[in-house]
């Protein structure tokens, strides 16, 4: 009786686990974006407001996205084969593409990040060309509560991340690239009540997710605002720690292999836990594993993204 009550609360502790890592999935996902948001507003300013050129802005960023990814498709292919047993051309071709969320590996199902970076890219372009960074930010907090009145009226209109994600997303990629500096300064103005309201929303968000039972399933819409929301302001909270004037080294550095870092950390999840049973050991293999491969990558993308871009210029 007592090794049945012990592999239930084993088994209970695997799906907490698994909801946990699910929801720091989305939360750092939001980071991702957020990152990029926050660098290509601050080159606008700094360039004086221009506009994004649309041919060249779209080569450097596509180059930027898909060597990466057709270079990580050929470790996400083998580790498919090896841990799932499977071979799908038509999943290839479609990830090949950038359209992973259509036909996700099972190894590789974070690939629909191409999609929504691609999406991003656009609106980045679209953002220069306003100068709507002069509205106040209460415009800013009056679309997210008009986002979320879509969310509690029309629920089943958001049934899906690929449908609940994108306006959330947008939302707050236009909030830092036009009012980062503002949302800054209020951050570090009122930081402690800034903390407690940050961690009050990660918490609820993370508690939800652990536990209650499919809680991302039936509730897909809140699920992705609660996860999105969680993201932004632990991304705003940690640059009110650093000194955004003068661009600190760290976030130009993170966001050099950022990129890669998301492309290498799932599939290497089950290689890894194909291979070790001790759970001390894995989370720091894992890690160790993800840095590593995402330098490589990066090395390796580096030259190729170079090489074509300068062949685009002559």
């Amino acid at each position: 009786m007592a090794g049945v009550i012990t592999d239930h609360y084993i088994q209970q502790f695997g799906l907490h686990l698994s909801a946990c890592g699910l929801w720091m999935g989305g939360v750092f996902v939001t980071v991702f974006f957020a990152l990029s948001a926050y660098l290509f507003g601050e080159k606008w300013r700094n360039q004086d407001h221009k506009k994004f050129e649309v041919i060249p802005f779209l080569r450097k960023r596509v180059l930027r996205i898909y060597i990466p990814l057709w270079i990580s498709l050929i470790l996400v292919i083998a580790i498919e084969y090896f841990v799932m047993h499977q071979f799908d051309l038509e999943t290839i071709l479609f990830n090949f593409i950038g359209a992973g969320w259509a036909k996700p590996f099972g190894v590789g199902g974070h690939l629909w990040y191409i999609t929504m970076m691609m999406l991003l890219y656009v609106a980045f372009i679209l953002f220069s060309y306003f100068r709507i960074d002069k509205l106040p930010l209460w415009v800013w907090c009056l679309a997210l509560g008009l986002i979320t009145l879509l969310y509690v009226l029309f629920p089943p209109s958001f049934s899906t991340f690929s449908k609940a994600g994108p306006p959330v997303i947008l939302w707050f990629a236009s909030l830092l690239f036009y009012k980062v500096r503002k949302a800054i300064t209020i951050v570090v103005k009122y930081k402690i009540i800034s903390i407690v309201i940050s961690l009050v929303v990660i918490l609820t968000s993370l508690l939800l997710y652990v536990f209650v039972p499919d809680w991302h399933f039936a509730y897909k819409e809140w699920a992705t605002l609660t996860t999105t929301l969680a993201g932004l302001l632990l991304f705003l909270v940690l640059l009110s720690l650093l000194d955004i004037k003068k661009e600190p080294d760290i976030i130009k550095n993170l966001s050099k292999i950022s990129y890669e870092v998301y492309l290498m950390h799932l599939p290497l999840l089950p290689l890894v836990g194909s291979f070790v049973v001790n759970e001390l050991l894995f989370l720091p293999l894992w890690l160790i594993l993800i840095f590593a491969g995402a330098y490589c990558l990066n090395k390796m993308s580096e030259p190729l993204i170079k090489m074509f871009n300068n062949n685009g210029k002559s």
